[in-house]
C-alpha cells in the first residue's frame, strides 16, 4: 500500500509541478488595470486637457501616479506629447459640474423627491471648492443656479425644485452643455437626469444632436442618468459616450442617491493629463490613445480628440470645371460657436437669388451655368459666428460656352391642328440670341421675327410633321430645338373677288377666284350659276364673266367650289340680283347721215335678257308695218317717204317690260322738180341755231327743233294763222318760200343732231362719228338753200355746224 501510495502522491505532484507555469501565465495576463478617458478639452488647443480614472482590478481608484505612468500612443504619438499629470483629489484641484434634472409631470411625487435627494447627496459629497450650477427642463430649460461653490445655496435651490410640465429633453441637454462650456475652471463635467424622452407632439426648442455637438465642441463630458424604464435610453446612451463618458440607469429612484454619491468620488479621484498637440483648429477628429502602466500591469484606452474651431471654417465641395449643367454645391461650416451668418459670393456679387438649404453644418446650392458667362469663376462663401468670428474660403471654376434654352409659349398640341397656332420663341441662357431661324419638315429655314412662328396646317399635308428651331447667340453655339405636331385634314380655303352678297349686277362683272390655302397644291375650281355649271369661258381657272343680259332679272345665286388632289374641297354660295333691261338694237344697211337714192333694204336685230315681245318702226312720225321675219328686215320706198332729211325709229320691248329705242338720221336725195332757187330762204335767222338730240328709251318718238330767226318768226306766224284755217298738212304744202325751206331745213337738223346724241349714247363712238356725218350733210343743205347776199344766215348756220360737232 505504501508503494502505491508514493506512486500516486508522485503523480500528483508531477502533474501539479507541470501546471504551475500554465497558472503562472494566465495570472500575469489576467489585467490589472483599467483606465478610462472621462473628458478631453481642446478649446486651448494646441493644449489639450484631458481627465482620466484609473481602477484596478477591484474597479477601485489608483492613486499615486505621475506623469512616468501615461504615455500615448496610437495615431498622435508623434504630434503629440504629455506636458503634465495632476491627481485631482492629492492636489485638491477644483471642478465644475453642472446638475441637469428633468422636471417635467412624470418626475413628481417620488421620482423628484428622489431627484432632489440625490443632488443634495452629489453636493456634500463634492469637494468644498467644486462650482456647482442647476439646469433644469420641462417645457424650457432654464439654468435656476449659476457656478456657486457655496453648498447652502445650492442645497436651498435643489429643496424648492417642482416638477411640471412636457419633456424637452433635447434643449436641457443643449443648456448644459453651453453651460458646462463657461465653467470657471478647465475642469467640468454634465451630470443629466431624465425619467423620458423628447415630447413628441411639440416642436423640438432645438436639434436633438445639438448637445453633443456642442459639449464635444467644448470638451464637457456627460454623465447621464436614466431612472425608470420610459427613458430615451439611445439619447442619453449617444451624448454619454460621445463625450468618453459613462451612462447609468436606475431603474428605481432610491438608487439615485447612491449613483450620484458614486459620481462624484469618480470626478475627485480623476487625474488631469495636460497634452500638447500640434493639430491644427479645424475640426478634425483624431483618435487619442493613452497607456498607463504600474507594476500591476498597464492598460490602453482610446477617445476621440476633436480639434475646436474658434473661427468658422468653410469647406466647399468640389465643382465640376467645366461647369456645363445645373449643379448643387455643398458647403460645411464648422462653427464651435454656432453659425450666425452665411454670405455667398459668385465672382464678389452676393448671390442675393441664391436658395440655400441647411442640414446641420452642410449647406447646398445651386450653380446654373445658364446665368453665367463662359469662362472663370469664383465663389466664395463667408461665414460669421456668434462671437463674430469670420472663416471664408472660394473655389474657382470654368463655365463652357453653352447653347440656348428655348422655350415656347403655348406649347405646341399633342391634338392634330385644325387652326392656326401663333408660337412665340423664348430663349434664355449665358448670353444673348444672335440668330433665331425655323423650319418645318426640313424646308429652308426661316427668321424669326417679333411675330413668332405661325404653324397652318391648311397649308400643310394631313399628318405628322416636325419643326425643327435653331438658335444661335454670343458665345458662337447654335443649337437646334425639335417639337412634333400634327396637322388634320382641312379643306381649301378661297376668296371671291369682283361678286358679293347682295351685290347688283347691272353691267359685264369679272369674278376672280383666289386660293388662300390648301394642303394640296392641285386645285380644281369649279362655278354653278343658278343650278346650272358654267362652261369654261377661256379665261383661266378662277375667272369668270357674268353678263347681266344673259341672266334673268332679280335673284341669282353662284356657287363657287374648290377641290384638291387629297379629295378635300370647300364651296361658297354668293347671292346678287340682277335689274330688268332693256333690249339692245343694232340696226344694219342703214348709216346715220346716209343718203338714199334708191330704195334701201335694212336688217334689225335685238340683244334681250327676257323675250322681245313688239319691234315698232317709224320713219319720222309714220309708222310702219312690223316685218315678221327673223332677222327683221325692213324696206324703205324713198318714193313713199320723199326727198329730204328723215328720221328712222326702231323700238323694241321685252317681256320683261323694258323697251329700247334706236335712231337713225339719213337723207333721201330730190327729184328733178327740186331745185335749190325753188328752197331759196325768204328770211334771215338773227340767232344761231341749236339742235338738241336725245335718246331716251320711250314708246314714241317726237322730234324736237329749237331754233330762233326773224324770218322763222314769220313762217312761225303764218303756219299759225294758217293752221286756224286749215291742216298743219296744208299750210305746209302751200309755203314754198325760203324761210320754210329754211325751217325745214333746221327741223332736220334738229332732229339729226337729237337722234345722234341718243345714238352716241348708246352705240359709243361710231355713232358718235355718224352724228357729225349727219350734221355736216345738213349743214351742207343750209348752206346750198342760201343766196350770196344772205350773209346772217350764213353766220347762223355756221354756228349751228360747230355746235353740232361740239
Amino acid at each position: 500500500m505504501g508503494g502505491v501510495l508514493k506512486k500516486i502522491l508522485l503523480a500528483l505532484l508531477v502533474v501539479i509541478i507541470g501546471l504551475m507555469p500554465v497558472a503562472l501565465v494566465m495570472t500575469q495576463e489576467q489585467p490589472g488595470l483599467n483606465i478610462e478617458i472621462s473628458g478631453i478639452n481642446p478649446t486651448e488647443l494646441p493644449t489639450v486637457n484631458t481627465t482620466v480614472v484609473v481602477l484596478d482590478n477591484l474597479s477601485q481608484p489608483v492613486t499615486g501616479l505621475t506623469e512616468e505612468n501615461f504615455q500615448i500612443v496610437g495615431e498622435l504619438q508623434d504630434i503629440a506629447q504629455i506636458i503634465s499629470v495632476t491627481s485631482l483629489s492629492d492636489e485638491n484641484l477644483p471642478i465644475s459640474v453642472v446638475l441637469a434634472i428633468d422636471v417635467s409631470s412624470s418626475m413628481s411625487d417620488t421620482p423628484i423627491n428622489r431627484a432632489r435627494e440625490a443632488a443634495r447627496t452629489f453636493v456634500e459629497t463634492i469637494g468644498p471648492d467644486d462650482p456647482v450650477a442647476i439646469v433644469t427642463f420641462s417645457n424650457t430649460a432654464q439654468v435656476i443656479q449659476e457656478f456657486t461653490s457655496d453648498k447652502d445655496v445650492l442645497l436651498q435651490v435643489i429643496d424648492g425644485i417642482q416638477a411640471g410640465g412636457e419633456t424637452q429633453l433635447y434643449a436641457g441637454a443643449l443648456l448644459a452643455a453651453q453651460t458646462a462650456g463657461d465653467a470657471p475652471t478647465p475642469r467640468r463635467a454634465v451630470i443629466l437626469l431624465s425619467d423620458g424622452a423628447q415630447y413628441s407632439t411639440s416642436q423640438p426648442a432645438s436639434p436633438r444632436d445639438a448637445g453633443l455637438t456642442e459639449a464635444i465642441a467644448r470638451g464637457v463630458p456627460f454623465y447621464t442618468v436614466a431612472l425608470g424604464f420610459g427613458t430615451d435610453r439611445t439619447y442619453l446612451t449617444e451624448i454619454a459616450e460621445g463625450t468618453n463618458a459613462i451612462f447609468r440607469e436606475s431603474p428605481r429612484a432610491e438608487e439615485l442617491p447612491t449613483i450620484y454619491g458614486e459620481l462624484a468620488s469618480r470626478l475627485r479621484t480623476q487625474y488631469e493629463i495636460v497634452i500638447d498637440a500640434d493639430i491644427p483648429a479645424d475640426g478634425t477628429v483624431y483618435g487619442l490613445e493613452l497607456q498607463v502602466t504600474t507594476d500591476a500591469g498597464s492598460s490602453t484606452n482610446r477617445a476621440d480628440l476633436r480639434a475646436p474651431v474658434p473661427v468658422p471654417i468653410v469647406r466647399i465641395g468640389e465643382i465640376a470645371s467645366p461647369l456645363e449643367v445645373v449643379t448643387t454645391v455643398e458647403t460645411t461650416i464648422i462653427a464651435d460657436d454656432g453659425v450666425q451668418q452665411a454670405e455667398f459670393l459668385l465672382d464678389d456679387t452676393i448671390m442675393q437669388d441664391v436658395t440655400v438649404t441647411q442640414a446641420e453644418e452642410v449647406y447646398s446650392f445651386t450653380v446654373n451655368p445658364l446665368t453665367l458667362t463662359p469662362g472663370i469663376h469664383t465663389l466664395t462663401v463667408n461665414a460669421v459666428d456668434e462671437n463674430g468670428d469670420v472663416g471664408t474660403a472660394s473655389s474657382d471654376f470654368e463655365v463652357s460656352a453653352l447653347p440656348s434654352v428655348v422655350t415656347l409659349e403655348p406649347d405646341i398640341p399633342g391634338d392634330a391642328l385644325t387652326e392656326p397656332l401663333t408660337i412665340n420663341v423664348n430663349v434664355s441662357g449665358q448670353t444673348l440670341a444672335t440668330e433665331i431661324s425655323y423650319s418645318v419638315d426640313g424646308e429652308q429655314a426661316v427668321t424669326v421675327d417679333g411675330d413668332g412662328i405661325t404653324l397652318d396646317p391648311r397649308t400643310l399635308a394631313p399628318g405628322p410633321h416636325r419643326l425643327a428651331i435653331s438658335v444661335t447667340n454670343e458665345g458662337g453655339v447654335t443649337n437646334t430645338s425639335e417639337y412634333n405636331f400634327i396637322a388634320a385634314e382641312i379643306p381649301p380655303t378661297f376668296v371671291v373677288r369682283g361678286l358679293e352678297d347682295g351685290q347688283v349686277v347691272d353691267e359685264t362683272t369679272e369674278v376672280l377666284v383666289d386660293i388662300l390655302t390648301s394642303q394640296s397644291p392641285e386645285i380644281e375650281l369649279s362655278f354653278v350659276l343658278n343650278g346650272t355649271a358654267v362652261e369654261d369661258q377661256g379665261r383661266g381657272p378662277g375667272a369668270l364673266i357674268l353678263q347681266p343680259m344673259d341672266l334673268p332679272p332679280g335673284r341669282n345665286t353662284l356657287a363657287v367650289s374648290a377641290s384638291n388632289g387629297l379629295g378635300q374641297s370647300a364651296e361658297q354660295d354668293i347671292t346678287f340680283e340682277v335689274p330688268a333691261l332693256a333690249p339692245e338694237v343694232s340696226i344694219s344697211g342703214l348709216n346715220a347721215g346716209d343718203t338714199l337714192e334708191d330704195n334701201a333694204t335694212i336688217v334689225i336685230e335685238g340683244d334681250s335678257q327676257t323675250p322681245i315681245t313688239t319691234v315698232t318702226y317709224q320713219v319720222d312720225d309714220t309708222i310702219l308695218t312690223t316685218p315678221e321675219d327673223d332677222p327683221l328686215t325692213l324696206t324703205l320706198d324713198i318714193m313713199e317717204i320723199g326727198p329730204g332729211p328723215h328720221i328712222l325709229t326702231v323700238e323694241v320691248a321685252n317681256s320683261g317690260g323694258q323697251s329700247s329705242t334706236a335712231n337713225v338720221a339719213f337723207m333721201v336725195a330730190e327729184g328733178p322738180s327740186l331745185t335749190a332757187t325753188a328752197l331759196a330762204p325768204t328770211a334771215t335767222p338773227t340767232e344761231t341755231l341749236t339742235p338738241t338730240i336725245t335718246n331716251t328709251p320711250s314708246p314714241t318718238f317726237t322730234p324736237t327743233v329749237d331754233f330762233t330767226a326773224t324770218a322763222v318768226q314769220e313762217a312761225a306766224l303764218l303756219q299759225a294763222t294758217r293752221d286756224i284755217e286749215s291742216t298743219a298738212d296744208a299750210v305746209i304744202a302751200q309755203e314754198t318760200s325760203a324761210a320754210e325751206a329754211l325751217v325745214a331745213t333746221g327741223e332736220a337738223v334738229s332732229t339729226l343732231d337729237s337722234r345722234a346724241t341718243s345714238n352716241a349714247s348708246s352705240q359709243g363712238t361710231r355713232d358718235a362719228q355718224a352724228t357729225e356725218r349727219v350734221a355736216s350733210t345738213a349743214t351742207a343743205a343750209v348752206l346750198n338753200t342760201a343766196t350770196s347776199e344772205a350773209q346772217n344766215v350764213d353766220q347762223a348756220t355756221a354756228t349751228a355746224a360747230a355746235r353740232v360737232e361740239a
